[in-house]
């Protein structure tokens, strides 16, 4: 978990083995929405927040449902850029 002062931030360009991975995120007024980009498009990634946390995820613009795994939601991202905002 994140201080709350933190409103934004951003790790980019990390090589994970042939693909090359950003993420960035951003406090907004309803939510927190994250920024993720590959370089690969043959690569899936996992999206984990903790369960309960967030009632409302938008991938790209699309209400989606998260998969519960253990004590985690999840979701899975395939495209080279996704947005993603998590709300309650």
């Amino acid at each position: 978990q994140l201080p709350a002062a933190l409103t934004h931030g951003s790790i980019e360009h990390v090589v994970i083995g042939d693909n090359q991975v950003s993420v960035s995120f951003k406090q907004e007024q309803n939510g927190i929405e994250f920024t993720i980009t590959q370089k690969s498009n043959d690569w899936n990634l996992l999206f984990q927040q903790p369960k309960g946390k967030f009632k409302k995820w938008v991938l790209n613009g699309e209400i989606i449902k998260p998969i519960v795994v253990g004590n985690m939601e999840q979701i899975e991202i395939s495209a080279k850029k996704a947005k993603i905002l998590v709300s309650n």
